[in-house]
């Protein structure tokens, strides 16, 4: 692998960003509706900045590879990619780093917004790090099987539904979605930013770090069958 081509590859990915227009408005809108948890509906500091990673984490890292695939598909473009001398490996990796980027961004912005402070720092990386990573694999799935960027939208939204919806309103202990959302990986996100924003020791969140690192290589491993039975590299 080749780090030279695969910068390269981020460069051309931000390029192509910055033209997306749909993918631009779903960078804008975690930060945004942190706006209004904090501000308007004066949400705790902790509980609008752990809600809108989540929101981030989830929708932009899911959403942004699925749209970038489904694009390069859409324009014909991702055979040529397969056929450059970038490995798909690499064209994986640079499309992943670039949505990694922009979740890092939206959390950067959706911290000053809600007024919280990340007392464990590590954790609190690495938490959305672990999560991002899963989620990416969860897009680049949803972008093999969609034909088209609209397509992106039905084929991934129960899976978007599922992913946020759950973890968010099962917060409140004791009811039924509390207990389904203990399956879901992406309630796992939440719970590890809250206690690094909470200044948990690290060893608190190695649960949660765990059950991330294992549901990211499983949804690898879930991408690598998909990839194999579509022979996107022909």
């Amino acid at each position: 692998m080749s780090l030279s081509r695969v910068m390269a590859l981020v460069v051309k990915e931000i390029q192509d960003l910055r033209r997306n227009g749909s993918i631009l408005a779903m960078l804008a809108v975690a930060p945004g509706m942190t706006l209004l948890w904090s501000k308007v509906m004066n949400f705790p500091p902790f509980t609008a900045a752990t809600i809108g990673i989540l929101f981030a984490v989830i929708m932009v890292g899911t959403y942004t590879p699925a749209m970038m695939l489904a694009e390069e598909k859409e324009k014909n473009t991702l055979r040529v990619l397969m056929l450059s001398p970038a490995t798909p490996t690499e064209i994986l990796l640079g499309k992943g780093l670039v949505t990694l980027l922009g979740v890092l961004v939206a959390t950067a912005i959706i911290m000053p917004i809600s007024g919280a402070q990340a007392q464990n720092l590590p954790l609190f990386l690495l938490t959305i790090i672990a999560g991002t990573v899963f989620v990416i694999m969860l897009g680049f799935i949803i972008g093999l099987l969609s034909p088209n960027q609209m397509a992106t939208g039905y084929i991934g939204m129960p899976i978007y539904i599922v992913l946020l919806l759950f973890p968010v309103l099962g917060q409140e202990g004791g009811n039924v979605l509390s207990k389904i959302a203990k399956f879901i990986p992406s309630n796992y996100i939440g719970d590890g930013v809250f206690k690094a924003l909470k200044g948990a020791a690290f060893s608190e969140g190695l649960m949660e770090l765990g059950i991330l690192s294992g549901s990211a290589l499983l949804a690898v491993i879930l991408f690598v069958l998909v990839y194999k039975r579509k022979e996107i590299a022909g």
